[in-house]
């Protein structure tokens, strides 16, 4: 198993707009949570670093809302080649249920370290 790092709030849910969503995971210590299915999976940062990078460019919440927990992945690893640009509710189940191209002006390329996978096991 390799350990990552996952930005999540204050209260230990996904860092997505409301929390009452689908898309919503709370992220409790010595838990398995898995990623909802159909997306992309659970996504975490290789580093650190990343994470802090991550948190640094959310101008949609405040950055000291959010949290860095470190995590254990387990099963399927992927590197998303884009995600979507907007953490709302809405958006998110756009960019899944419609096939977008790099070039849709709702995606981005992910974040410098982003890793996915299929479970994670939440170590702090």
């Amino acid at each position: 198993m390799m350990n990552v790092y996952k930005v999540v709030t204050k209260d230990r849910y996904s860092c997505i707009i409301p929390k009452k969503n689908p898309y919503c995971l709370e992220y409790i210590k010595d838990t398995i949570v898995e990623g909802i299915e159909g997306t992309l999976g659970v996504m975490c940062f290789e580093t650190e670093e990343y994470a802090n990078l991550f948190i640094s460019n959310q101008y949609f919440k405040r950055p000291r809302s959010l949290m860095i927990i470190k995590v254990s992945l387990i099963g399927k690893i992927t590197y998303p080649e884009f995600i979507s640009k907007w953490l709302y509710m809405t958006e998110i189940d756009k960019f899944y249920k419609v096939k977008y191209t790099k070039a849709s002006w709702n995606v981005l390329r992910p974040p410098g370290g982003t890793i996915c996978c299929d479970k994670v096991k939440i170590l702090t």
